[in-house]
């Protein structure tokens, strides 16, 4: 009787045993499948960055302010003119989409503007605040740890290569000042990063310089946002410079000359009057392609399948837990 007793509390004693082994194994489990999940949505909880009602325009002008086109000025897309903006015209232009006007518009000069999909007078404020906000929301994103040239200026050929799907990659530069060179911007096996290029300083890109996209990423991928007063945006290429991206420019001028082709969207004169955006020799080229937003991410299916092993688990030690049916 003694050594039933015995042996039935040493069997206890392994039955313990083995129940908290199983235990920590689940707890174990089921930390790693919430830290997986937490990592995969990390990102889920900031908002977007987005141009909203502003991503319908190749070439947005805020309020105030002055577009002066001086032929060889060729848009493929939508022109915004906000409210007390000048149109001066020189030469032969052309908007191959609508021409949206606030009602207050100013126009001058004896050259051409001829729009293929009409002029329509409407309030261009919400434009104009939605493009504004984009630009605030840009700047003070957290800069991505890694990317190259973070926190320095671009002046040369250089690849920035994506290092996260699930967030935009933040760079921030003192200046970018390409002249005959490249930058390129690579999805590095990711789908759909987002590319965001906060810049304090000089914006310059001339020459047969090109700004591309590789292994996926195009301009609906890519914004520039020049922050601050400064120096003019300079984008002063030839037949040969092809460029890719979204210029958000709240608070300088812009020149745009030498018939080079940007393949994105000039938005400018978002926050204050006085600013100019210019085509002068040999014109420029505009291909509108808004900057599309990064989805909403969702647990991805590696996340998914490590949460169903982690219930498993948990389902295999609450069957060996049960008593024996006698």
């Amino acid at each position: 009787m003694v050594m039933l007793n015995i042996n039935n509390s040493t069997e206890l004693s392994a039955r313990v045993v083995r129940v908290a082994s199983h235990m920590r194994v689940a707890i174990l489990a089921a930390a790693v499948t919430l830290g997986a999940i937490a990592t995969g949505t990390q990102s889920a909880s900031a908002s977007p960055i987005t141009l909203g009602s502003a991503s319908s325009y190749g070439v947005f002008v805020g309020s105030g302010n002055t577009l002066a086109l001086g032929g060889g000025f060729n848009l493929s897309g939508n022109l915004g003119l906000g409210s007390s903006d000048t149109l001066s015209k020189s030469g032969s232009n052309a908007v191959s989409g609508t021409e949206y006007r606030d009602s207050s518009l100013t126009t001058s000069g004896s050259g051409t503007l001829t729009v293929s999909g009409g002029t329509i007078t409407q309030s261009m404020s919400a434009i104009r605040t939605a493009a504004e906000s984009a630009s605030t929301t840009a700047a003070a994103l957290t800069a991505t740890t890694g990317l190259t040239d973070q926190g320095g200026s671009i002046t040369s050929s250089v690849t920035i290569k994506a290092l996260t799907n699930l967030s935009e990659n933040v760079l921030d530069i003192s200046a970018l000042s390409l002249a005959n060179s490249t930058l390129t911007f690579d999805d590095n096996g990711f789908t759909g990063a987002k590319f965001i290029v906060n810049v304090t300083g000089a914006f310059s890109v001339t020459g047969s310089s090109i700004i591309k996209g590789i292994n996926g990423a195009s301009g609906s991928d890519v914004i520039f946002n020049i922050e601050g007063t400064g120096s003019t945006v300079s984008l002063t290429g030839n037949s040969s410079s092809s460029l890719i991206g979204t210029i958000l420019a709240p608070t300088r001028n812009i020149n745009l000359s030498g018939g080079g082709t940007l393949t994105g969207a000039v938005l400018a004169g978002l926050n204050g009057t006085g600013y100019t955006v210019q085509t002068q020799t040999g014109g420029y080229n505009i291909t509108s392609l808004g900057y599309v937003p990064r989805s909403v991410s969702t647990p991805e299916p590696s996340s998914i399948a490590l949460f169903g092993a982690g219930v498993g688990v948990l389902i295999a030690i609450r069957r060996r837990m049960r008593p024996a049916r006698p």
